[in-house]
């Protein structure tokens, strides 16, 4: 799971591997005097953690919404997320459709690895 461009001046990158075992990647772009940073965190999930990432994960409703044709964007600068779960791709520009069931999961994710 990935966050990053536009203005947001920073990437984000998790990584959550069968196990449990987590990796989050920040990067900071540089501005003026101040140097890009990277920071990388990791961490094990709980079992009761790994089961609810595990049994969002396996939801066919989120595989067809990770599927699912989005409408074409036309903004040219913006902030672009991506979710992968095994050789499916999701990818999402400013543009963005609202898709719960891929917000869910990231909300998830983000709040047992970082906190948000």
């Amino acid at each position: 799971m990935t966050s990053h461009g536009g203005l947001e001046g920073f990437s984000q990158k998790w990584v959550i591997a069968a196990d449990g075992s987590w990796t989050v990647t920040k990067y900071t772009q540089g501005y003026q005097s101040h140097p890009p940073t990277t920071t990388t965190r990791s961490g094990q999930l709980t079992a009761v953690q790994q089961h609810e990432v595990a049994g969002l994960a396996a939801d066919p409703a989120l595989h067809y919404e990770l599927t699912a044709v989005q409408a074409k964007c036309t903004i040219s600068d913006g902030p672009t997320e991506r979710f992968e779960m095994g050789s499916v791709e999701y990818r999402a520009s400013w543009c963005r459709e609202y898709r719960p069931l891929i917000a869910r999961i990231r909300a998830r994710i983000a709040a047992f690895t970082i906190g948000d």
